[in-house]
């Protein structure tokens, strides 16, 4: 009987980076105003405006993968009944 075949070495890819979220700073307008234009949203908005924004937003959540900023919303509220969401 002629030996079995030995199976094909294993080549395990690694896994991607999980994605987290967090909260957005001001800090992050570099990130979201490159995103932005990444998918050319929001082409008339700049760096700093993007800034004064999430200064102003209480809520803005945004998505990374592999250390990049790849989602983010921004959420209007009262903070009792009512929140819209923004620039997802």
């Amino acid at each position: 009987m002629p030996p079995s075949p030995s199976p094909p070495p294993s080549s395990s890819p690694s896994a991607p980076t999980p994605a987290t979220v967090r909260d957005l700073t001001p800090a992050d307008a570099p990130a979201l105003t490159a995103l932005y234009e990444e998918y050319e949203w929001w082409d008339d908005r700049d760096e700093t405006a993007v800034r004064d924004a999430l200064t102003e937003t209480a809520v803005a959540v945004g998505v990374e993968a592999d250390g990049r900023l790849v989602a983010a919303a921004r959420v209007l509220t009262d903070f009792t009944y009512y929140a819209t969401v923004y620039d997802v």
